[in-house]
Parts: C-alpha cells; structure tokens; sequence
C-alpha cells in the first residue's frame, strides 16, 4: 500500500513539474533575437534550446575564437545537423552582410559545411529546431565563420 501511495504522490509530482515548465515557456516567449556567446559546453546546448522552446524569432551565436567552415564546434554542428537532417530545415552559408563583400565568393563552402555535421547523431536536447532554419555568416573569400543564426521558420 505504502509503494501506491508513493508513487502516486511521485506521478503527482511530475505531472506539477511538466506542467509548471510548460507555463514558464509559454510565458516567456521572446519577441527579440537573442545573442548568444558560444561555449564549449552543455549550458550552451540548454541556452539554444531554451530560447528555441521561447520561440526567439533569431538566435544569434557569436565565436569568441576564429571558427571556420572546416572547424565548426561539434555542439553547433549537431544543432545544425538536426535541423536540416531530422527537422527538414535549412542551411545556408552567406557572406557577413557586416563586412564588404568581394566578387566570386565559392558556393563550395555551402558543401563543405554540410558535409561537416551530416554524419553527427541526434538528440532529444535538440527537438525545438524543427521550427528553425540556420544562416551561417562567413568572411568572404575565407572561409572563417563571424556567426550563425538560427531563425524561426513561422513567424505565428
């Protein structure tokens, strides 16, 4: 009897958790594009996913250190995997529109990038992705990345 009641009182409680998490998000949607400092590490995975589940209309991760299409942090990689992968979204790569641009920029890196994650495996962490598509901003004619952004598909 004691087990029961145990775990009905668990069952109980969980069920107040999962409801008071899906309060807290609807909540707190997010009107504004949020910026984001990538750092190697699972608070970055949580932050991404917690302003995905808030529906941030743009989440801007910036690099403290030089990132290029051949070095993509293997967290951002996986967040881009599944969102072309699992979720159908898009990638592209396109020059910074903050730094000038020069003639001839090579559509060869958009390959290089995809092929970079397409092979990372999928997480749970990740599901809120499927209502995002990523932009990966570069310096033209290198390929350095200055950012992505990862931007909501539906505007609702």
């Amino acid at each position: 009897m004691r087990g029961f009641i145990a775990s009905g009182v668990l069952a109980g409680f969980i069920m107040t958790l999962v409801a008071c998490s899906s309060t807290d998000i609807k909540e707190s949607l997010i009107d504004e594009p949020q910026f984001l400092t990538f750092v190697d590490a699972s608070v970055f995975d949580v932050q991404v996913s917690d302003a995905m589940a808030a529906r941030a209309p743009i989440i801007s991760v910036r690099f403290p250190e030089t990132v290029t299409t051949n070095n993509i942090p293997e967290r951002v990689a996986k967040w881009l995997y599944v969102l072309v992968d699992r979720y159908d979204g898009s990638s592209e790569v396109l020059p910074d529109p903050a730094l000038p641009v020069p003639k001839g920029v090579s559509d060869e890196l958009s390959k290089l990038v995809m092929k970079a994650y397409t092979s990372l495996e999928q997480y749970i962490l990740y599901r809120p992705s499927e209502h995002y598509n990523a932009i990966i901003y570069v310096v033209p004619r290198k390929s350095q990345i200055t950012h992505v952004d990862f931007v909501r598909k539906d505007k609702d």
